[in-house]
């Protein structure tokens, strides 16, 4: 008998991306061969479509979740507790790790992988029995720093 192999669950965090999405997307279905993941992705209050191609994807699979949240809005709380970011960078930092600890929150994973919107899979291989192969051996449970670039 085989064991089971634990739940990973995808996070992307994007913002107008919908075209880089779709590719990775894509590029996961036809390069995944890991069966038991979720997808979490958090949408930051997109304008070019990917609201409604997120929608359509969440109706289509029951492995994707997404959060769409507005990140004019999330800049007006800090700014209302007077930690408003100084800067676009900080501005950046401030909503990708928000957008994270939302992700974790609803995330049923035992792997949590943070994935970049614009990430693109080339080779059809089980890089993720692998990955997680080396983290249980080193006693590691997330993976996200792993592969986040």
């Amino acid at each position: 008998m085989s064991k089971k192999k634990p739940l990973v669950t995808y996070h992307v965090n994007t913002y107008n991306k919908k075209r880089m999405l779709k590719n990775l997307l894509l590029s996961f279905n036809e390069c995944n061969v890991y069966e038991n993941y979720e997808w979490v992705i958090v949408d930051q209050g997109s304008t070019d479509g990917t609201v409604e191609f997120l929608k359509n994807v969440m109706e289509q699979s029951n492995k994707v979740k997404v959060i769409f949240d507005d990140e004019l809005e999330y800049f007006e709380k800090l700014r209302s507790i007077q930690l408003y970011p100084r800067n676009n960078n900080k501005k950046a930092n401030a909503v990708f790790g928000k957008a994270k600890n939302d992700a974790r929150k609803i995330a049923k994973g035992k792997y949590f992988i943070d994935i970049a919107d614009d990430h693109q899979f080339v080779r059809k291989v089980d890089w993720v029995t692998e990955m997680i192969d080396v983290c249980e051996s080193e006693g590691v449970n997330t993976v996200a720093s792993v592969i986040y670039r």
